[in-house]
């Protein structure tokens, strides 16, 4: 099932251009044939809510960023032209603003009501948009009955530029970014029925100091905004806002127009990516929970694991991938990513254990580990871990992870990925040789295949694997596609149809490095 989430959009004026980008990748991510993600309500805030409010009504972002490529992009840029100083000091002294707002009133009309769309609850996806209402000092959310165009164009309304205190009538609403540019409380509160709440914002752009009126009085909403827009950032976590560089100025619609090509598939690219990761974000245990004082709770959970859990499952493919980091200039440690793909037998699967990395050559144990479990149509399945040591070895350290729900019997296939982070691995390398393995404790019949991969420093080019206990070599060709760090040398070994029986379950082969 798709995870259900909220998405808030940060305004910026020209700097929507990147949520358009935005939009586009959660649009493809939600149509894809097993879509991970489904967004279930959305707030924004100015050009946010425009943003938002095109997601809320099934608007095809492509087909946006074609027009503004066309004939719409010089509409919208010619709304906004640059008066001169003196015509400036005129309008802000008689209270008139800067450009009229009416004109991109009627864009916005024509984009929604092409759709039949007029009120906010016309949209296909709950939608809050933020404004700031001077009378009473307060923000103020528009929703449900509120009209769509006037709630953009109130959200909009910013001070001098498109809203003064003349002409306003009763109340004088202005950008919602004066009190919350990156609007949360509304999305937060219903975190629990609606899903967790993810951001989409900016980096924000360094000024020099003020040299006029004009740069002093940006200053001062940048300053406002910004503080508004890190306390939400701060309160939402940094792993769930996705924050890119707009690389415009909030009125510079003639250059935002320029990002429309490789600059905006680039954001498209990364808001994909990060929404991937936000909604199948791995579990994690990081530092050492073996080194308490509950050693020995932990040797009876491994003895419980042996005589309740340890049913044979099927394996047919296990991955083993090592990035030797240990090997740089300067190391830092090395990554190991295991893969395994297994279905259950006439017994259903309730927990899986793994073993922690260990170093032979410095004696220590992974510093972060973590893991995702996926199911026959690529599901997330959640687990419950707990840390065990296996008496037998004694110094094994384990994760039991137990299956939420346990994994039926004859089902399958089920992946599971771990990844951990260890320091000074492949430290033994460096004196030219090292035997890598992978061991299978539960397998029932012939593994399929097992893939043992390394990824060494670009200058160890003549390096490669011998085997030891049969196998052949993973081609050049089929390493290149493999993902990982450019300039690397990839080497590989492969076993098929391993039986598990032999040699206490263990598939190795010997690493040659060499420059």
């Amino acid at each position: 099932m798709p995870q259900n989430i909220q998405i808030t959009f940060q305004g910026g004026g020209a700097k929507i251009w990147a949520l358009l980008a935005s939009v586009e990748a959660i649009q493809e991510l939600e149509a894809e044939p097993n879509p991970i993600l489904k967004v279930t309500r959305v707030a924004g805030t100015s050009a946010g809510a425009i943003a938002a409010a095109i997601f809320s009504a099934r608007i095809d972002a492509k087909l946006i960023r074609e027009m503004l490529q066309s004939s719409l992009g010089g509409r919208i840029a010619g709304l906004f032209p640059s008066p001169a100083k003196l015509r400036v000091l005129s309008l802000v002294a008689r209270g008139k603003p800067l450009w009229d707002e009416e004109a991109l009133g009627k864009e916005l009309a024509g984009l929604f009501g092409k759709k039949g769309m007029h009120n906010l609850e016309d949209l296909r996806v709950p939608t809050f948009i933020t404004v700031a209402n001077l009378n009473t000092n307060r923000k103020e959310v528009r929703q449900g009955k509120d009209e769509i165009v006037q709630a953009l164009l109130d959200s909009a309304g910013i001070p001098f530029c498109f809203r003064t205190w003349r002409g306003a009538g009763g109340s004088i609403i202005v950008d919602g970014g004066l009190c919350e540019n990156l609007p949360l409380e509304e999305l937060i509160a219903e975190e629990k029925m609606y899903g967790p709440v993810a951001g989409i914002s900016f980096n924000p752009v360094r000024q020099g100091s003020p040299k006029n009126v004009k740069e002093f009085s940006i200053a001062l909403l940048d300053t406002a905004i910004n503080n508004s827009v890190e306390r939400a950032k701060q309160r939402l976590g940094r792993e769930a806002t996705f924050t890119t560089d707009a690389k415009v100025g909030t009125f510079d619609f003639k250059g935002a127009l320029g990002k429309l090509d490789e600059a905006y598939d680039l954001v498209k690219y990364e808001a994909k990516e990060f929404f991937r990761k936000f909604v199948t974000k791995p579990q994690r245990v990081v530092g050492d929970p073996w080194s308490v004082e509950s050693l020995e709770f932990m040797r009876k959970l491994g003895k419980v694991y042996k005589a309740q859990h340890l049913t044979p499952v099927s394996y047919e493919y296990c991955r083993l991938f090592v990035q030797a980091n240990s090997l740089l200039d300067k190391p830092v440690p090395d990554d190991v990513h295991y893969t395994v793909r297994i279905r259950t037998l006439a017994t259903p699967m309730y927990c899986h254990r793994v073993a922690l990395t260990e170093s032979p050559a410095a004696k220590t144990e992974a510093e972060e580990a973590e893991w995702e479990v996926f199911g026959p149509e690529g599901q997330k399945i959640q687990t419950i871990h707990l840390p065990i040591i296996d008496e037998e070895t004694r110094a094994a350290r384990e994760l039991l992870l137990f299956f939420n729900p346990p994994l039926p019997a004859n089902s399958g296939p089920f992946t599971i990925h771990f990844r951990d982070r260890v320091p000074e691995l492949t430290a033994e390398m460096r004196k030219g040789r090292d035997v890598v393995g992978w061991t299978t404790k539960r397998a029932y019949g012939t593994i399929g295949r097992i893939d043992l991969v390394l990824h060494l420093p670009g200058r160890y080019r003549a390096s490669r694997f011998e085997g030891r206990v049969g196998g052949t070599a993973i081609s050049p060709q089929e390493l290149a596609n493999d993902p990982g760090e450019r300039g690397t040398v990839r080497i590989g070994w492969r076993g098929e149809n391993v039986d598990p029986l032999a040699r206490d379950g263990a598939f190795f082969a010997e690493a040659v490095v060499e420059t």
